[in-house]
């Protein structure tokens, strides 16, 4: 598409729009919860391995090595795709949830770095298809002001939630800090399921009433 001139209001247009179109508001939604509570690994990673596994700064390095592994693993995944899907969304986030409180709740070391690399594949294919489907549905004349959204929400929600973060460490446990981050996350991907859920239903019935039954003329003999 050809460059959009500037002009007056474009900002809050974007807004606008993106408010309107619900295949732009839910994942843009989507993006600010979990970036807020579930994207903290700078944070609770360290707390992980010197309060709960009471290890060094080796632990933690092969933490964030398991998760890198996996993160890999859910880029090539994920660019493999021939087009993504709201619902591959909704599975990516669901299982990124889960697995954030699985680590939380990891009974040793091993466990945790077992259960990263799924965890670390299923966070980075949460972000990649959040920016994918922003894209693809987007109009081209407003995706650049859609993007821009996305990206000061993504970048504008982990300082928000690192700092959540290591107050509900400090307050109730890492292990307590990593379940709250991870339910959230879960409850974000029901919210989804559900609004897309509705969406299909709303179409179904629109589609049940704008069908005209056939004339007896045009049955078959």
């Amino acid at each position: 598409a050809p460059p959009q001139p500037r002009r007056p209001r474009q900002l809050r247009d974007g807004f606008v729009y993106v408010s309107r179109t619900h295949g732009l508001m839910v994942p843009l939604v989507m993006m600010a919860v979990v970036g807020t509570l579930g994207y903290n690994f700078s944070v609770l990673l360290p707390l992980l391995a010197e309060r709960v596994f009471e290890r060094g700064g080796g632990s933690y390095g092969a933490l964030t090595t398991a998760m890198g592994i996996g993160a890999l693993a859910g880029a090539l995944a994920v660019a493999a795709l021939h087009r993504p899907s709201r619902r591959l969304l909704v599975a990516a986030t669901f299982a990124f949830g889960a697995f954030i409180v699985a680590v939380g709740l990891s009974p040793s070391m091993t466990a945790a770095l077992l259960l990263l690399v799924p965890m670390g594949a299923a966070a980075v294919a949460f972000v990649a298809l959040t920016n994918s489907l922003l894209q693809l549905e987007a109009e081209p004349p407003m995706r650049g002001r859609v993007m821009s959204l996305w990206s000061a929400v993504f970048l504008g929600s982990t300082p928000i939630g690192g700092p959540l973060a290591a107050a509900f460490a400090s307050w109730w446990g890492t292990r307590a800090a990593f379940v709250i981050g991870g339910v959230a996350t879960v409850l974000t991907a029901a919210f989804a399921a559900a609004h897309l859920q509705r969406r299909k239903l709303r179409a179904a019935a629109y589609l049940a009433a704008t069908t005209m039954p056939c004339e007896p003329v045009c049955e078959e003999p």
